[in-house]
């Protein structure tokens, strides 16, 4: 009796612990939604908000999927003074999230063909009524825009698989790391233009990133990360290259010195972003 009580409290324990991973689980999903759905691609586009409430849609419940449709509703009114085409994803957001009651019930290859069908309606008819688009032109924008979303989609429908395995002992690989912090740096990109004394938080926050994986997981590991972030940052900031070869190389070099110790990794971090930033002028 007292071994079956000891186990019965201890399955309490551990089913109050997941609740608890739970809740904070949806909390960073709608913190997520908020800042992906910030960021756009050079041609004012915003599908990463879409591409994120869709993987959030295709597996996550009723409750997960509310709050972030409300957090990427909040993201995308954030960005309307700035990007006029948000209107269209406000719309995409409100219907992604409605659409998800009525296809609960439908397999995941349902859905998927089922939400993607509803966007590429909804962009031709706004194409069509608001913008004075001919058919032809609303049909191959909205077609556009849905395909956009598909590889974006992928890779936030693994990381999100990745991040459910962060309460457990599960050992990530390369990919699985790399995902993750695609992820992390889209949501990073997020903060826009936010500084403290005229220091970027986006900026701080996405090389501490970079060479924190690359210091953990090696030079290959840090390299990819870094031209990863990059190019996600650079995309939304129109400074590409800079981006790339800045967060590219300090990833590779700190991962490449990591085996002498920290000092080292952190004097070759320091060196390294002082010739680039001497370099950049």
């Amino acid at each position: 009796e007292c071994s079956t009580y000891k186990r019965i409290q201890k399955e309490k324990k551990k089913g109050e612990q997941s609740s608890k991973f739970n809740d904070y689980g949806v909390i960073g999903y709608v913190i997520l939604m908020i800042l992906i759905s910030r960021v756009s691609l050079i041609n004012e586009g915003s599908p990463f908000g879409l591409a994120l409430l869709m993987a959030l849609a295709l597996y996550k419940d009723n409750k997960t999927v509310i709050l972030a449709t409300a957090g990427g509703m909040v993201g995308y009114i954030t960005m309307l003074s700035s990007n006029q085409g948000v209107s269209l994803y406000l719309i995409y957001t409100l219907s992604i999230g409605a659409a998800h009651f009525i296809i609960k019930s439908f397999n995941r290859r349902a859905k998927f063909i089922f939400l993607f069908a509803l966007l590429l309606m909804e962009g031709v008819l706004f194409n069509v009524l608001l913008n004075g688009y001919s058919y032809t032109v609303s049909l191959t924008d909205g077609f556009l825009n849905v395909i956009v979303i598909l590889p974006i989609l992928y890779i936030f429908k693994y990381g999100i698989n990745c991040f459910e395995e962060l309460n457990t002992n599960h050992l990530f690989n390369n990919e699985e790391i790399i995902s993750m912090a695609i992820i992390i740096a889209i949501a990073v990109s997020g903060l826009g233009g936010f500084s403290i004394f005229n220091i970027s938080i986006r900026n701080v926050i996405a090389l501490t990133l970079v060479v924190f994986i690359a210091y953990v997981n090696g030079s290959s590991v840090g390299a990819a990360i870094g031209i990863a972030a990059g190019l996600i940052m650079g995309i939304s900031d129109n400074n590409i290259y800079i981006y790339i070869g800045v967060l590219g190389s300090c990833g590779f070099i700190t991962g490449l010195f990591r085996e002498p110790g920290k000092l080292m990794a952190i004097i070759s971090y320091l060196i390294s972003f002082s010739l680039l930033r001497f370099y950049r002028g």
